[in-house]
């Protein structure tokens, strides 16, 4: 009803022509505002005033998303053959199989966007990554995986200076194609993301870059430690997507686990979500191994932490279990309350519900679960089901 009413607010007035007499850059902007909602509805608006053609571009050409070589090649093609549309181009995003159709053509259309803020490549293809040696934007974000490239992942990073966010994902690694060694890169890094997986660890970084928001996804033993102690003086929000697996031990059922011996002394957030190794039985929690020792000490400020289980732990976590205080309690309520005394600036708690699903809001994540707080006088209050703000749990 709403989006409706917006079309015909927006139709009457190029009717009466009051949007024609809006600057250009006010016309982008509400167009923008308008491209979320229905993207194809505003390239057709084109066909009713010619005079939105460059604002219509501006904010269909703003973020652009490609996931077939042969969109991707039309793309490319309609940047070579229109160049005015290059400058629109600040987000960018390729994710294709293959990609030797597209080698010449990308090449040519990439060193037409000077424009690019935020850039993602992912492809099988190892020679498409060539494209990016020397091109003529500077990102702030890149995302880069697939097939490792044959050309140096180093040398790809040095052309990117401003680098402020990076993703790692790629498939694969060989020779020494997939390492960030060098000192004189990345100076400005500060949100890293790493998908792991048998070929592909954390020790492919191994300088300590100013990097404060930390994400590992399908992080093994090795990783967590690793990266810890690699970006542990800087760390302000860390997230694991971690793997439970048959090198793991009971007392991993616990997320706090991945804490024990490190030292985060800047930490404000921490998230973990498990995933379960297929071929394995499941661990049968042990209320006695929930404390990790030294929590305090490894975690001297943090503030919020979201422990993301999986669907059959549920069973495990509603279970009454014998409490000293109060005779019998469940196990999440006393693992809550274990945590909250192991993290004495502890302010809130979640345990995420993974059977419903993720809203989002306005570029905003937001999940639900049940939440525990520390109260004005130190007591712990929950649990809660209730709707939990990502961004508003990991900002200082």
């Amino acid at each position: 009803m709403v989006k409706t009413r917006r079309k015909a607010q927006l139709k009457a007035a190029l009717k009466h022509d009051y949007i024609l007499k809006l600057p250009v850059e006010l016309l982008i902007m509400i167009f923008d505002y308008f491209i979320d909602e229905d993207k194809l509805w505003l390239a057709s608006l084109v066909t009713l005033c010619k005079a939105l053609v460059p604002a219509v571009e501006a904010a269909l050409y703003h973020d652009v998303q490609l996931r077939t070589c042969k969109r991707t090649h039309i793309f490319c093609r309609s940047i070579i053959k229109r160049c005015h549309r290059a400058p629109y181009v600040r987000r960018l995003m390729i994710n294709v199989r293959g990609g030797t159709t597209l080698r010449t053509i990308f090449k040519t259309a990439l060193f037409k966007l000077r424009s690019l803020s935020s850039f993602e490549v992912m492809s099988e293809d190892q020679k498409l990554f060539e494209a990016l040696l020397d091109p003529p934007f500077r990102v702030r974000s890149l995302t880069l995986g697939g097939e490792c490239p044959d050309v140096s992942l180093e040398d790809i990073l040095a052309c990117q200076p401003h680098i402020e966010r990076l993703e790692l994902a790629y498939d694969t690694c060989r020779a020494n194609h997939l390492r960030i060694t060098r000192p004189d890169i990345l100076s400005k890094l500060r949100v890293l993301e790493v998908a792991t997986n048998t070929e592909v660890s954390m020790s492919l970084i191994t300088y300590p870059y100013p990097v404060t928001e930390l994400h590992i996804i399908g992080a093994k033993h090795d990783d967590i430690e690793y990266a810890l102690r690699l970006f542990g003086d800087t760390l302000v929000n860390l997230h694991i997507i971690r793997l439970i697996d048959n090198r793991c031990n009971q007392a991993c059922y616990w997320p706090t686990t991945v804490l024990r011996n490190a030292r985060l002394p800047r930490l404000f957030s921490l998230r973990v979500a498990d995933i379960h190794w297929a071929w394995m039985t499941p661990f049968e929690p042990n209320s006695e191994l929930m404390a990790v020792p030294g929590l305090h000490e490894a975690c001297p400020v943090i503030k919020t932490f979201i422990w993301r289980y999986e669907d059959f732990q549920f069973d495990d976590l509603s279970r009454r279990v014998a409490d000293g205080a109060t005779g019998s309690t469940t196990l999440m309520d006393k693992y809550a309350r274990t945590v909250f005394a192991g993290f004495p600036t502890l302010a809130r708690m979640c345990f995420q519900d993974p059977r419903t699903t993720t809203k989002r809001s306005k570029g905003r994540s937001k999940y639900r679960g049940d939440v525990y707080w520390r109260g004005e006088d130190g007591e712990i209050v929950g649990p809660r089901f209730d709707d939990i703000d990502l961004e508003e749990w990991r900002s200082p």
